[in-house]
C-alpha cells in the first residue's frame, strides 16, 4: 500500500493520458431568442429563462476563430436540440427520434463538431421542450478536441463508476458463495437475490451517469431501465429477508 501511494503521487507520466490539453468554457456573449421575436442579451451561462412549454429558444453566439476545428460539450434535458453554425445544421439530436414512450429524449451530453472552414462562425441552438421546467435552461457549454472533451467526461464520473464496479463485483461475489454453500448441501438463504439485488443497484448507478450517451443515445430505455430498477430493488430485498 505504501509503494502503490508512493508511486501515485511521486510520479508524473502526463503524457500517455486522454484527457491531456486544454478545455475551454464558451459562456459569455450569448442572447435568446423566443418565440414571440423577442431578444435578451444573457449574463452568463448556466442559465434559466422565461419560456414556456413547447416554446422554441434560440441562443446565438458567434465562435472565435481559435476554435474553428474544435468541438462543443453541453448538457441538454429533455429538449430537442438543433444546432446551426453559419446557417448550416450541424447536429441534431432527438428531433427525428420515433418514441412510444415519453415526449423527450431524456438527458444527454452533446458533442458538436465546429467545421474548420467558416465564414462568420455564427452559432445558434435550438432548444424546444414539452415541459416549461426545461424549455429555458441552458447549462454551461465547453469547447476543446473532441476526444479530451469524451475523456473530461469520463473523468468527472470516475468515482461513480467506481462504485458501480465495487457493487457489482459484490453481486458476483455473494453469487459465488451461494454456490458454495449450494454446492456443499445447505441453503443458500437468500444470497441469489441479495446477488441479483447489488447488480440491479450497480446497474441503476451505471445508468445515472452520462457515460452511457458516448456509446448508446436511446435516453428513452436508460429513464426506463432507472425505473425499472427502484421498483425491483425493493422486491429483491424483501426476497433476500424472507428467505434468510
Amino acid at each position: 500500500m505504501l509503494i502503490l501511494l508512493y508511486a501515485g503521487y511521486s510520479f508524473r507520466v502526463q503524457d500517455v493520458t486522454l484527457s491531456k490539453g486544454d478545455v475551454f468554457e464558451f459562456n459569455v456573449g450569448w442572447s435568446a431568442e423566443y418565440g414571440d421575436g423577442s431578444i435578451e442579451q444573457l449574463p452568463e451561462l448556466p442559465c434559466i429563462v422565461n419560456a414556456h412549454a413547447d416554446e422554441m429558444v434560440i441562443l446565438r453566439n458567434e465562435i472565435p476563430e481559435a476554435y474553428w476545428g474544435k468541438s462543443l460539450n453541453f448538457l441538454s434535458v429533455n429538449k430537442e436540440i438543433e444546432v446551426f453554425i453559419d446557417g448550416e445544421r450541424v447536429y441534431f439530436f432527438g428531433t427525428e427520434d420515433i418514441r412510444t414512450f415519453g415526449k423527450t429524449p431524456g438527458s444527454v451530453e452533446n458533442f458538436v463538431d465546429i467545421p474548420k472552414d467558416l465564414s462568420e462562425g455564427k452559432i445558434e441552438i435550438h432548444m424546444k421542450s414539452p415541459y416549461k421546467s426545461n424549455a429555458g435552461r441552458s447549462n454551461g457549454i465547453e469547447i476543446g478536441a473532441r476526444d479530451i472533451l469524451m475523456a473530461n467526461l469520463v473523468k468527472e464520473n470516475v468515482v461513480s463508476l467506481i462504485c458501480c464496479a465495487l457493487v457489482i463485483i459484490c453481486s458476483g461475489i455473494v453469487l459465488i458463495v451461494a454456490g458454495v454453500k449450494r454446492y456443499s448441501g445447505n441453503t443458500t438463504g437468500g444470497l441469489v437475490y441479495l446477488s441479483a439485488y447489488f447488480f440491479v443497484m450497480g446497474l441503476h448507478e451505471l445508468s445515472e451517469t452520462r457515460i452511457l450517451t458516448l456509446y448508446y443515445g436511446n435516453q428513452t430505455m436508460y429513464s426506463m431501465l432507472v425505473s425499472f430498477c427502484l421498483m425491483i430493488l425493493p422486491y429483491l430485498l424483501i426476497l433476500y429477508y424472507t428467505h434468510t
